[in-house]
């Protein structure tokens, strides 16, 4: 009796869970039968950018049902990005046509030079899917007169600059690549992509929201944002552009879900340090802070500082200890320090493992040099991720990276000057053989065009996710196979 009373119960369990199974199965008809999704017909899309505001995006296409809903599927280029979709708008008459838009503002900014996979959904009162092609769309505009220089490491995205600058300046920055790579321990670099402004108001105007008193101090040249390996600048200047790359390369250093979160001063250091990849620049700027004393303790330089007068001696300082660290134990000891963290290491455990002391303890041998007085150990430590700010867009760089601080007189702390990079006075190098210029693309929008003919180039259909329909056939083969055996079982 107990056995049977079992039986029974192990069988109305299994008939819920299959029960339960199949509603699941239902309720995601809509994504299970896009695997089953047609084709639209004679499509044309067209689109406008408005250059930091948004990218509208228009197709027009034949389907023969009755359109109950359209989607607008997005996907921005880069490590880890998601797929995101919106609702059309449309109508339809003899054709269906729909409109998209991507808001590329704050606070989900997308930076100029952004590329994104687009494609359109809609869906009939019946439930068929039909699908357009995937395109490519970049976050370039049509009102500026852009120009490219391009080879397999670096694509350089310009207007209003001379083109015999831009050449020699991705000749001197695509040949410092290698040494900054190896130095932070990164074998395998992608494509960079940089978009240059001929002026700061430009990149002001186009670039991220940040504080009044940020864009009133003219604070940052540039921005890096490693998640779509582009970056952004307001003047082409080398060590700027060496800086923020440096940026885009630290950010591949620490991909793991358990990796410690870097300190400001070693990322901001770090990329000042390489935009000459020599001490000399430090040691000469960091002597008046020195004799001031006004020197911060390492452990509470996470974040960049608010104030106008502490920006220049933070980056100051932060540069001449990263090249303390080079130059003390070698320029690929910057590597293992992030690859330590990377592995989810503490700052103090890894600097014990790569340098052989605490954070406070190296810190007190780069005092020493200067004749500074030493800081306490761990009692002086902060919480890295406590203390972090909340997430801002883009890595910002400081003008060319590091701030002018008078020499003269460093007590008074005075309101800090901006360097000035004037391109002419960089050194020239010979032009980067695989560099070529090459016009800006032509750009059709729905305005209407005279001609109707598709600006975007498709994108292979596979980036998108997809539901195998084998699996789904065998899912329901097994079902109904339970069935049958449960109906025997019950029968008898």
């Amino acid at each position: 009796m107990t056995n049977s009373r079992t039986s029974q119960a192990i069988t109305s369990s299994l008939l819920i869970g299959l029960i339960a199974a199949f509603a699941l199965v239902l309720l995601n008809a809509t994504s299970i039968s896009a695997q089953f999704a047609r084709r639209t017909d004679n499509e044309i899309v067209t689109h406008n950018v408005i250059l930091g505001d948004k990218i509208t995006v228009w197709i027009e296409t034949d389907i023969d049902a009755e359109i109950k809903e359209g989607r607008f599927w997005v996907r921005p280029h880069g490590r880890e990005t998601i797929h995101s979709y919106s609702y059309v708008d449309f109508t339809q008459d003899t054709s269906v046509r729909g409109t998209g838009e991507i808001d590329v503002r704050s606070p989900s900014y997308f930076p100029p030079g952004t590329i994104f996979d687009i494609r359109f959904e809609f869906t009939t009162v019946d439930g068929e899917i039909y699908t357009s092609k995937t395109y490519h769309v970049e976050h370039i505009d049509d009102a500026h007169d852009w120009r490219r220089v391009s080879d397999g490491r670096l694509e350089i995205i310009y207007y209003g600059i001379n083109d015999r600058a831009i050449e020699n300046l991705h000749s001197q920055t695509t040949s410092r690549l290698p040494e900054i790579s190896a130095a932070l321990g990164v074998d395998d670099l992608p494509q960079f992509r940089a978009v240059i402004f001929p002026n700061l108001r430009e990149l002001t105007l186009h670039g991220p929201t940040i504080s009044r008193a940020a864009t009133e101090g003219h604070y940052f040249g540039g921005f890096a944002y490693d998640e779509y390996d582009l970056t952004i600048m307001s003047s082409p200047s080398s060590r700027t552009l060496i800086h923020e790359l440096t940026h885009l390369i630290f950010g591949r250093t620490l991909t793991s879900p358990y990796a410690t979160s870097a300190p400001a001063w070693l990322n901001e250091g770090n990329a000042s340090y390489w935009e000459t990849g020599n001490r000399s620049e430090s040691l000469r700027r960091f002597q008046p802070i020195a004799r001031s004393g006004n020197v911060s303790e390492f452990a509470t330089m996470n974040t960049i500082p608010g104030l106008r007068r502490d920006i220049g001696n933070f980056y100051t300082q932060s540069t001449d200890f990263v090249g303390y660290l080079i130059e003390n134990y070698g320029p690929e000891s910057i590597g293992k320090f992030l690859s330590e963290l990377n592995s989810g290491k503490e700052i103090d455990d890894a600097m014990f493992a790569v340098y052989g002391g605490s954070l406070a303890q190296i810190e007190n041998g780069w005092r020493n040099e200067w004749g500074l007085r030493s800081v306490s150990s761990v009692e002086t430590q902060v919480d890295i991720q406590r203390d972090l700010p909340p997430t801002i867009p883009g890595l910002p760089t400081v003008k060319t990276g590091t701030l002018e601080q008078s020499e003269t007189d460093s007590s008074r702390q005075e309101p800090v000057e901006v360097r000035k990079t004037d391109i002419q006075q960089e050194p020239q190098a010979t032009r980067a053989p695989q560099a070529t210029v090459a016009p800006r693309p032509t750009v059709v929008f729905l305005t209407p065009p005279p001609t109707r003919v598709p600006y975007f180039v498709p994108g292979p259909d596979d980036e998108w996710p997809q539901v195998k329909p084998s699996a789904i056939i065998v899912f329901l083969l097994l079902g109904l196979g339970v069935v049958a055996m449960m109906y025997r079982r019950f029968k008898t």
